[in-house]
């Protein structure tokens, strides 16, 4: 089974490449043990100004995991990996009359796909336009023009949050989390939002994305 592995530190200065190089360090085995790893997320400590760094979280696979385990057994950053980030598979539903989800912010987009996955594709109303007519109104209230009250930085396509500078961080923890944000990775946004400690994609790749995920789902 894989091995998490905390608190590995890499400067400023260092390339991820060296990530490898520096697991097999601090688990003290011979490079080629390293099989491979993934990062589950990444923080940036500038506590101290004079020694600021990133800090990794991984997955590590390695060649004999057991040795590891029982030789670095009392060792707090080292870890067997035993829990799961994925949703459970959940049966799908039978519902007589078709579901009717009211606004398409970020809860009704993501409650629109559960329920189409699990056999019950809903009505989605928003008061709001589509992403693309809604980015034209928006765009012209910026330089001046007058407000549409049913199109602008709160009403449309996406909610309000299309048009908040694109954070996705949260002090929720659980595998709902990980869920939205491999659906944002799986529609196009960068892979590092999956371990970035405070993910970010703005507003200029967010509508894009609203509009991809409404109609795929």
């Amino acid at each position: 089974m894989p091995i998490r592995l905390d608190g590995l530190t890499l400067t400023l200065s260092s390339s991820e490449k060296s990530l490898r190089r520096r697991i097999a360090a601090r688990l003290d085995v011979p490079l080629g043990q390293v099989k491979d790893f993934t990062i589950r997320r990444k923080s940036l400590d500038a506590r101290h100004k004079n020694q600021i760094r990133w800090i990794y979280s991984l997955d590590v696979r390695l060649i004999d995991e057991g040795e590891v385990m029982r030789r670095l057994r009392d060792d707090r950053g080292v870890r067997p990996l035993l829990e799961t980030d994925e949703p459970l598979i959940t049966p799908r539903l039978e519902i007589v009359q078709r579901p009717v989800i009211v606004g398409c912010g970020p809860a009704g987009l993501f409650a629109a796909q559960v329920l189409a996955r699990r056999g019950a594709p809903p009505l989605v109303l928003e008061r709001g336009q589509a992403v693309d007519r809604r980015d034209q109104d928006v765009q012209a209230l910026v330089q001046g023009g007058p407000l549409n009250p049913e199109s602008n930085f709160c009403f449309g396509e996406g909610g309000a949050g299309t048009y908040s500078d694109g954070k996705l961080y949260t002090r929720i923890a659980g595998p709902l989390v990980s869920h939205v944000l491999r659906t944002f990775v799986a529609l196009g946004a960068p892979g590092h939002i999956l371990y970035d400690a405070e993910p970010h994609l703005g507003s200029d790749l967010l509508p894009i994305l609203v509009k991809i995920s409404g109609s795929a789902h």
